[in-house]
């Protein structure tokens, strides 16, 4: 069983408790606020500072420099996984797809994406990703950040199959 906290990813196993931060894995920020489980049970775990995964007791940042993930030391807004194994990240940069070994980065620019601050992800029982689009945040919200701060204004939801992207606003 595992608890995600502000100071890293607690793992029990029986009576046994193991934690797993900055200064003993290579977790990319102790707090930890979006996880999600794989059928194979790896462990998906999003941060302030990049997403990482958590599999046999090892932890591994998925940072571009490291990986061939097209994720950098940026906020991890939200996580799902759809039943076709598509692990899908949400980001103030947009909406990060990986699919296997392949990771697709969908900005306003390259996209039907309305706006680039991705939040409040979820993808159905057909493998369509619903989710929050909104604008950057406000400098009151940049000068004093919490990891909870939502875009400005909020441009619609956003429907993605893969293929087409409907924004309902």
């Amino acid at each position: 069983q595992y608890l995600l906290t502000r100071l890293g990813l607690q793992v029990y196993k029986g009576k046994d408790v193991s934690i797993y931060n900055t200064s003993n894995s290579s977790l990319p920020n102790d707090t930890i606020k979006r996880g999600v489980i794989e059928k194979n049970g790896r462990l998906w775990l999003g941060t302030p500072n990049g997403l990482a995964s958590f599999e046999n007791y090892t932890v591994t940042w998925y940072d571009n420099s490291l990986t061939n993930s097209v994720l950098g030391n940026e906020k991890i807004t939200s996580l799902a996984i759809g039943d076709d194994g598509r692990l899908w990240i949400g980001t103030p940069n947009g909406l990060v797809v990986k699919n296997g070994d392949t990771w697709t980065r969908y900005t306003p620019q390259n996209s039907g994406l309305p706006a680039p601050y991705i939040f409040g992800l979820v993808v159905d029982k057909y493998n369509v990703a619903w989710m929050g689009a909104g604008n950057e945040l406000t400098k009151l919200s940049k000068s004093n950040p919490s990891y909870n701060d939502s875009p400005e204004t909020m441009k619609g939801l956003v429907r993605f199959d893969g293929t087409i992207w409907t924004t309902f606003d």
